[in-house]
C-alpha cells in the first residue's frame, strides 16, 4: 500500500505541475456567439390585398320610404326577388330535376335555380329564344322539357336548358299547342282546338301523324296518373292509356271553366275560373269538392311542395292567380289562413316549391320572388321614411342623409341601419336634392330653400340663392356649389351656401324649351377638363348641357347639347367616373358621354339594362362598377364600360328606387375623387388626377399614393425604407445630426421615421466621446438600437493598476513616472505598473522559497493569485517548482525500495 501511496502522489503531483503550466488564460467568446441562430430568413411570400371592403356598400332608396343595403358585388343584403327572361315576361314555368325553366311571352326561355339566378348552361347564352311565336306550356319529363307554342310548334330542351332538337310543327301550323304530358317514353300533346297527338320522346319528327282524339271540345290540361292520362275539357275528361286507348268522355257538369290541371303522386289538382280548388283521386273521379282558394279570382297555377326535387318540411299545395293573389292549401284542398297579395300585385303566371317557401313568378314584371311558408315576402323592407317618398341620399362624414317628400330628412348608418329619428324642416316643402361637401350636407327644397345641415343632420344655415324658384338639382365641385333651379337658373355658392356672382341662367339656343323639374346635375371633378353636365327634358325628349366652372355666370355658351337623339325620353339619372358621365332613362336605357358630350361608341353607344325597368339613379363606386337602379325596385351592377355584369334583382318590395349613394368606409380602395370629394373630406393628388385614401392615413412615413407606396393608389401602405415623400418631405422625416441620435431623413418601410442607431452592418454611431474622472472611464456613447434618439453609454470601469486619468481626460493614463502613479501593490517599473510579486521572482531566486503557511512561494503573501494551488503569474517558479517535486518523488521511491530490502 505505501508504494502505491508514494507513486499516486508523485504522479498527482506531476499532473498539477503539468496543468498549472499550460493554463489557457484566453478569454471565452460571448454567449451571444457561441449560440446557434434559431430565426430563419425574411418572408418572401405575396400578400393578396382585397380592396373591397366589407362596409363598402351602395344605399338604394325611393317611393314608400323603402331603404336597402346593397353590397360592393351589387348584391342585396335582403332581396326582393329576381329578374328573369330578359324582361321578356313569364307565361309559363316548370320545375324539373335541375332547376326552373321559365318561359316569356315571345318565346324565351331562362333556366334558373330556387334563387332565382341563372343556371349555367352549355349553350352560348343562359337566356335565348326559341319556337318561333308565343310560348305557351313547358312540360317536364323524361330527360328534359317539352315546350310547345303558338304556331304550333314544339320542341325538345335539355335537363342543362340546353336545344336538344329544332322546331318540329303541327300539320296545320296556324294551330296553337295548349300543353303537354309525358308517360313511358311518349308524349302526350294537346291543341287548342281538342285535337291530341302521341309523339316518341327521342323522335318528336311526327308531331301530328298520331292523331288520338281529332275535334273534342277546347281542352283545359292534361296530367298523368299510374299508367294514364287525364285529358279535362272546361266540363269533362277522357282518360287515355300508354299506346293510345282512348275513354268515352266523362262529364263533370257544367259551369267549372277548369282553368288548370296538375297531379302529385295519385292525386289530380284542379284549379277553375272562379278561384276554386279540387283535389281528387282517381278512383273518386268524377266526383268533385270544389273549395274556394281565391275568392273569385282565376286560378292560373297549383303547385304541391311534395316534389321529388324538393326537400320540404311541410306538405301543401299552393294556388296562384291574378292580381298577386295567392293562397295555401292543405292535402285535402282546405284553404290555409286568408288569401295573400304578393308579387306587387301583378298577375302571377308561375310558382314553384322551395325547401323552406315557395318562389312566385310575376307575369308582366318578368320577374320572381321568395315567399316563406306563410307566404310572408322574404327580404321584406320596412319602412323607414313615414311612408313619404326619398328623393336623394348622399354620403358624408361617416354617415348618410336621405330627404324627401314632406320637408323629411333622416340620417342613417352606412351599413343603412337609422341612426336618427325622421325630422322635418319647418316649411315642410318636398326636398329633391342634397350632397356632401367634405364637412356639411346641403338639400334643396321645392320651394327654394337650401338647408345646410352637419353629419348629424342638425340645421347650420338655409338659403334662398334664387328666389322662390324650386331647386331641381345641385352639385359639390370641390370648391363650390352648382344649384340648378327648375327654370334652368343657376347659381354658384361657396361652402358656406353663400352666393357669389350674379344669377345666371342656361339659354343655349336649342334648349331654351328644356324642363329642369326633376332635373340631374353631376360634376366630373376627376377629370381634368372639370365641368358639370345638367340634364333635363325637351318636348319630352332629352336634353342635355354642359356647365363650366370658370365661365361668367356658370354658363359656357360654347357646349351645344350631344346628338342623343336615339335616347328614348328624358334623361332621368347620371353618375359619373370622374372622366366621363353615364345617362340613364326610360325603358332601361343608359349612354356614356364623354367630356365633349359625344354619346361613347366604344361598343353599343346605347344599351338597355334593367330588364326595360326606367333607370333613375346612377352611382359609381370610385373604381370598377356602376350600380344602377329604377323601377319596380330594379337594380344592377355595371362595368365602367356600361356592359351589365349580373342580371337584375329586386330591392325595397319592387318599389321604385329614386336614389342611391356608395357608402364605403372611411376614404376608399383605388378611385378618382368623381364626387370632388371623398368620405372622408378630402382628395389626394396624385401624378394624374385625385384619388381618395381608404383610411387618414397618418403618420409621415405612411401614403396613399402609387408612386410612393409601390402599392396602389388610394391604398395606404408605408413608404419604403430609405425614401421619403418628396411632395412632403418638411412633413415627413427631418434629417438630424448623427450625435443627436435623431432622424436620418428617410422612412424606415413601417410607416416611421429612420433613426440614426448601431446595427450590424457597419461602425456604431457615436453620439457622446469617451470620458474619464475618478480613476474611472466611461467609453464612447453610440445610438442605441432599440430606441429611438437615446444615446448609449457603457458602464464605467477602473483605470487599475493606473491610478488616474489621462491629461486630456478621456482615458486612462497607460504609463507611469514614479510610484504615486500605479495603486497599491504596484511598482512603476519601466514606465509600466507592475505588481510587486512579479518584481520579486525577477529579483531572482531559484531556490525553493519559504513555504510560508498557505503553501506560496512569497512568505507571509502566498501565492501571486491570493491562494494556495499554482501560481499563474510567476512564470520564473516553475522549473525550480518543478526540479523540487521530481526530488520528492525520487526520496519516496528510493526510502521504499529501501524499506522492502530490510523486511
Amino acid at each position: 500500500m505505501t508504494r502505491w501511496t508514494a507513486a499516486v502522489s508523485w504522479l498527482a503531483c506531476s499532473l498539477l505541475v503539468v496543468a498549472c503550466g499550460e493554463t489557457d488564460t484566453t478569454p471565452s467568446p460571448p454567449e451571444h456567439e457561441m449560440e446557434a441562430s434559431t430565426s430563419g430568413g425574411p418572408d418572401t411570400g405575396s400578400v393578396v390585398r382585397s380592396l373591397e371592403g366589407t362596409q363598402e356598400n351602395w344605399f338604394a332608396a325611393g317611393a314608400k320610404g323603402q331603404g336597402a343595403t346593397i353590397d360592393s358585388k351589387g348584391r342585396p343584403a335582403r332581396p326582393a326577388g329576381r329578374y328573369v327572361n330578359e324582361g321578356r315576361g313569364i307565361v309559363a314555368g316548370d320545375l324539373g330535376g335541375e332547376g326552373w325553366l321559365m318561359g316569356g311571352r315571345d318565346g324565351s326561355l331562362n333556366l334558373i335555380n330556387a334563387s332565382g339566378n341563372s343556371i349555367e348552361t352549355s349553350g352560348p347564352d343562359e337566356q335565348r329564344l326559341v319556337l318561333k311565336g308565343r310560348l305557351q306550356f313547358i312540360s317536364a319529363g323524361g330527360n328534359g322539357w317539352l315546350i310547345g307554342g303558338s304556331r304550333g310548334g314544339v320542341q325538345k330542351i335539355g335537363p342543362f336548358g340546353e336545344l336538344q332538337t329544332g322546331v318540329e310543327t303541327f300539320p296545320n301550323s296556324t294551330v296553337s299547342l295548349a300543353d303537354a304530358s309525358y308517360l313511358n317514353g311518349e308524349w302526350l300533346v294537346l291543341s287548342d282546338d281538342g285535337r291530341m297527338s302521341l309523339i316518341q320522346d327521342d323522335d318528336i319528327s311526327s308531331l301530328g301523324q298520331r292523331l288520338i282524339i281529332n275535334g273534342q271540345p277546347r281542352t283545359s290540361g292534361v296530367t298523368t296518373v299510374g299508367d294514364k292520362w287525364y285529358v279535362f275539357t272546361d266540363n269533362g275528361y277522357v282518360t287515355i292509356q300508354s299506346g293510345g286507348n282512348v275513354t268515352e268522355p266523362i262529364s263533370l257538369g257544367d259551369g267549372f271553366q277548369i282553368t288548370e290541371v296538375t297531379s302529385q303522386g295519385n292525386t289530380i289538382a284542379l284549379g277553375n275560373q272562379s278561384g276554386e280548388v279540387a283535389l281528387v283521386t282517381p278512383s273518386n273521379l268524377p266526383n268533385l269538392s270544389w273549395n274556394d282558394a281565391l275568392e273569385g279570382n282565376r286560378v292560373n297555377v297549383l303547385v304541391s311542395s311534395a316534389r321529388a326535387e324538393i326537400e320540404a318540411s311541410y306538405d301543401e299545395w299552393l294556388a296562384v292567380g291574378p292580381e298577386g293573389k295567392a293562397r295555401r292549401l292543405d292535402r285535402q284542398g282546405q284553404p290555409l289562413g286568408s288569401v295573400a297579395t304578393v308579387g306587387r300585385g301583378e298577375d302571377l303566371q308561375a310558382a314553384r316549391p322551395r325547401d323552406d317557401g315557395w318562389a312566385v313568378g310575376m307575369k308582366s314584371f318578368s320577374a320572381i320572388q321568395s315567399l316563406e311558408r306563410d307566404l310572408t315576402p322574404e327580404g321584406r323592407a320596412s319602412d323607414r321614411f313615414d311612408g313619404a317618398t326619398i328623393r336623394a341620399t348622399a354620403a358624408g362624414g361617416g354617415q348618410l342623409l336621405a330627404v324627401g317628400d314632406g320637408g323629411h330628412y333622416r340620417v342613417f348608418n352606412p351599413d343603412g341601419s337609422t341612426a336618427t329619428e325622421i325630422q322635418t324642416l319647418e316649411s315642410e316643402a318636398r326636398l329633391t336634392t342634397v350632397a356632401w361637401n367634405g364637412g356639411q350636407f346641403l338639400v334643396g327644397g321645392q320651394d327654394g330653400t337650401l338647408t345646410r345641415l352637419d353629419p348629424e343632420g342638425e340645421v347650420v344655415s338655409t338659403h334662398q340663392p334664387l328666389g322662390d324658384t324650386a331647386i331641381a338639382a345641385l352639385s359639390w365641385s370641390g370648391k363650390f356649389w352648382l344649384v340648378v333651379g327648375a327654370n334652368g337658373d343657376i347659381q354658384r355658392l361657396r361652402r358656406d351656401g353663400s352666393s357669389f356672382g350674379d344669377t345666371g341662367r342656361i339659354e343655349l339656343t336649342q334648349i331654351n324649351d328644356i324642363s329642369f323639374e326633376g332635373s340631374k346635375i353631376q360634376n366630373n371633378s376627376g377629370s381634368a377638363n372639370e365641368r358639370w353636365i345638367v340634364a333635363g327634358a325637351q318636348d319630352g325628349d332629352a336634353a342635355l348641357t354642359a356647365v363650366s366652372e370658370h365661365a361668367d355666370n356658370g354658363t359656357d355658351s360654347g357646349d351645344l347639347p350631344s346628338d342623343i337623339s336615339n335616347f328614348d325620353g328624358p334623361i332621368l339619372a347620371i353618375g359619373t367616373t370622374g372622366n366621363e358621365w353615364l345617362i340613364g332613362g326610360q325603358q332601361g336605357q343608359v349612354a356614356r358621354i364623354s367630356t365633349r358630350l359625344d354619346v361613347i361608341a366604344r361598343g353599343e353607344g346605347i344599351r338597355t339594362v334593367l330588364y326595360g325597368n326606367a333607370v333613375r339613379a346612377i352611382q359609381h363606386n370610385g373604381a370598377e362598377h356602376y350600380l344602377i337602379a329604377g323601377d319596380r325596385g330594379a337594380i344592377q351592377r355595371l362595368l365602367f364600360d356600361a356592359r351589365p355584369e349580373s342580371t337584375p334583382a329586386a330591392v325595397n318590395n319592387f318599389e321604385d328606387v329614386r336614389a342611391l349613394a356608395w357608402t364605403p368606409p372611411v376614404g376608399f380602395p383605388p378611385g378618382p375623387c368623381a364626387s370632388g370629394v371623398c368620405y372622408n373630406g378630402s382628395c389626394i393628388e396624385g401624378q394624374e388626377t385625385k384619388f381618395c385614401c381608404e383610411s387618414a392615413c397618418e403618420g409621415p412615413c405612411r401614403s396613399c399614393l402609387e408612386s410612393e407606396n409601390n402599392e396602389a393608389n388610394g391604398l395606404c401602405e408605408p413608404i419604403p425604407a430609405g425614401e421619403y415623400s418628396p411632395d412632403r418631405k418638411e412633413q415627413t422625416c427631418q434629417e438630424t445630426d448623427p450625435a443627436s441620435c435623431g432622424q436620418t431623413g428617410v422612412c424606415d418601410g413601417d410607416g416611421g421615421c429612420e433613426y440614426w442607431r448601431n446595427d450590424d452592418s457597419g461602425d456604431p454611431v457615436q453620439c457622446q466621446p469617451p470620458t474619464c474622472s475618478n480613476g474611472e472611464v466611461t467609453g464612447a456613447g453610440t445610438c442605441a438600437s432599440a430606441d429611438n434618439g437615446m444615446c448609449q453609454t457603457p458602464e464605467p470601469e477602473s483605470c487599475d493598476p493606473y491610478k488616474g486619468c489621462n491629461d486630456k481626460g478621456t482615458g486612462c493614463k497607460t504609463s507611469c513616472r514614479d510610484p504615486q502613479d500605479c495603486i497599491t501593490g504596484y511598482v512603476c517599473r519601466d514606465g509600466t505598473c507592475q505588481a510587486e510579486s512579479s518584481m520579486q521572482a525577477d529579483a531572482g531566486t531559484e531556490t525553493m522559497a519559504d513555504t510560508g503557511p498557505n503553501g506560496g512561494g512569497n512568505g507571509s503573501e502566498g501565492s501571486a493569485d491570493g491562494g494556495g494551488g499554482c501560481s499563474t503569474t510567476s512564470a520564473p517558479l516553475m522549473p525550480s517548482f518543478e526540479a523540487f517535486a521530481l526530488l520528492l518523488g525520487l526520496v519516496a521511491l528510493r526510502r521504499s525500495r529501501e524499506v522492502g530490502i530490510q523486511s
